[in-house]
């Protein structure tokens, strides 16, 4: 066996010990205290596969004995339960409009710190880096967690991330290429630290402790300054080749639409994403509508974004309803396509324009029911994000413990 063979075989059997390992915390997760008997009933591995699984995980000391459970016939079984406190994890969300959200969680998903900030993306990497690792230790401070109880940090940023180098590719909202953002984490807070696109984030973050816990095939949408999606199958992130898979905001929805960042025209993004719903409004009001958008704004447009168009659609604004009914109807295309391509069990959509609602969530479910094939669009449900706001933070504490189960 040459070197190059034996290099993938060893890479194979990593990745299939990962998705082993997190099928069997996940079934305990979920249905502990249970047995090890059982759970290779459940997820078809063979009792020895499954059996020296759980010896692994209880020594990471993820699982951990609970009880004995009734006899079937022979020796009562030793159950076993999900330990969430095993260690802590931190996770950053960069968000695409100078936010960014830093949190301290256990492996349920459960926050015991937030540190929220505003970034002045013009300070450059040095400075946001900088605020990263301060904001990283408040939490720390705050929860009052030790040192030796944390396992690593995870971030989440908006762009093109490689998770294997832990840089940013690019991020047109960040106005960064090619930038280094784990390493130096790391160096300054002295834990491993993984980088991710914040869509993937939010969809492991979704999938494990959020709207798509207890499903196997979950797309997660993130819809805010840009559109991304993360892909979940078989309770496994997918990536893609290159690691750049779920770029649904750079779909065609209107060949005839508004020219997008990537050069593009009627992109998805262009269309529905938070920049292009403040556009939508502002040339409205130049326009002659009358809206509270801009009293809401005292006038000055340059003020106008997609939350304050969500604040007069709760107020009852015609203009801004009509709006944000519209962006989920583009919305809706995109999922519909998604749907008829991946048959997935749930949608959950996140991110700063789903914050609107439920005319957000009209629009979508009714472009759906145009767009998707019947038998997939009733299979699939379409819900919101259930972390809100912290979703690409708490799904980024998810990335520490993904690599965790690949070691």
């Amino acid at each position: 066996m040459d070197q190059e063979t034996n290099t993938f075989l060893t890479a194979d059997l990593r990745f299939l010990r990962q998705i082993n390992r997190l099928a069997v915390l996940d079934v305990v997760r979920q249905r502990g205290p249970i047995s090890r008997t059982d759970i290779s009933r459940v997820i078809k591995l063979t009792p020895a596969t499954s059996f020296t699984i759980v010896d692994e995980l209880v020594k990471m000391g993820l699982l951990r004995p609970q009880g004995i459970g009734s006899s079937t016939g022979g020796r009562r079984p030793t159950l076993f339960e999900f330990n969430p406190t095993a260690f802590f994890v931190l996770g950053v969300d960069i968000g695409g409009l100078g936010k960014m959200i830093a949190v301290l969680a256990d492996l349920d998903g459960n926050v015991l710190a937030r540190a929220a900030s505003e970034l002045a993306v013009g300070e450059g990497p040095a400075g946001v880096i900088a605020r990263i690792v301060a904001s990283l230790k408040q939490v720390i401070l705050e929860a009052g967690v030790e040192r030796h109880a944390l396992r690593g940090v995870g971030i989440a940023t908006p762009g093109l991330a490689d998770p294997r180098t832990g840089r940013i590719i690019y991020s047109a909202n960040l106005g960064w290429q090619d930038i280094a953002i784990a390493d130096p984490v790391e160096q300054a807070m002295g834990l491993p630290t993984w980088v991710e696109n914040n869509a993937n984030a939010m969809a492991l973050g979704e999938s494990w402790c959020g709207a798509g816990r207890g499903f196997q095939n979950v797309i997660c949408l993130n819809v805010g300054v840009g559109i991304g999606a993360g892909i979940v199958i078989r309770g496994k992130l997918y990536r893609g080749s290159g690691g750049l898979a779920g770029e649904i905001g750079h779909t065609t929805v209107d060949e005839d639409g508004p020219r997008c960042r990537c050069g593009n025209h009627g992109c998805l993004e262009a269309l529905a994403a938070g920049p292009a719903i403040a556009r939508r409004a502002v040339r409205g009001i130049r326009r002659g509508t009358v809206t509270r958008i801009a009293d809401l704004v005292q006038g000055k447009l340059e003020y106008v974004t997609a939350e304050v168009v969500s604040q007069a659609a709760a107020l009852g604004d015609p203009f801004a309803l009509q709006i944000l009914e519209e962006a989920g109807q583009y919305v809706g295309l995109g999922v519909a396509n998604l749907i008829n391509s991946l048959n997935p069990d749930v949608v959950v959509i996140g991110g700063g324009v789903a914050q609107a609602g439920e005319v957000f969530f009209a629009g979508v479910r009714r472009a759906v029911a145009a767009r998707a094939l019947q038998l997939s669009a009733a299979q699939a449900r379409i819900v919101p994000a259930k972390l809100g706001m912290d979703a690409g933070a708490v799904g980024a504490t998810t990335l520490v413990l993904e690599r965790s189960l690949a070691s």
